[in-house]
């Protein structure tokens, strides 16, 4: 009986530590197709034009700053929010990549919900801006079989 008092004392001093992003980002492993497929785990090595749709996207109408944590970073995992962690985004980077002209991010996202979101684009050499094909939440088990489907991902064997 005396544990109680100090385990519920020790889950109230922690209650922004669901924010605290001690924690990785997830580890999702997805062979793209095509000769050319890359995968990045930094934002910041992805095409222009995705990173300026992402930040128009998430508020920044210039399409400079994405509001997103890096690959690991801290983010707001939970909406309560403390001193420490009032200006962590509430996204936070996972990969992304390229197979031909269709590109993929994959991020988690924080507040009432935590999830992890699937965007898939499409970006011919000749555009100006990329094409949003999909963008939907998705489980961390189906994010890749998703991504794979927008990508083309069956081997080309005819159709």
């Amino acid at each position: 009986m005396k544990l109680l008092p100090v385990a519920i004392a020790a889950l109230l001093a922690c209650s922004g530590c669901a924010n605290a992003a001690n924690n990785p980002s997830p580890n999702i492993p997805c062979t793209l197709p095509g000769a050319d497929a890359q995968t990045f785990l930094s934002i910041d090595v992805m095409a222009p034009e995705i990173k300026a749709a992402l930040a128009r996207q998430f508020g920044d109408p210039t399409g400079q700053h994405i509001a997103m944590a890096p690959r690991d970073g801290n983010f707001n995992i939970g909406d309560a929010l403390d001193e420490e962690t009032v200006n962590w985004p509430f996204h936070r980077f996972i990969q992304g990549g390229r197979s031909g002209d269709r590109w993929y991010v994959w991020y988690e996202y924080g507040g009432i919900a935590y999830g992890v979101r699937a965007e898939i684009f499409d970006l011919p050499k000749q555009a100006s801006a990329p094409q949003m094909l999909f963008d939907q939440s998705v489980s961390s088990a189906e994010i890749c079989k998703t991504t794979l489907n927008y990508l083309g991902g069956a081997p080309a064997s005819g159709g």
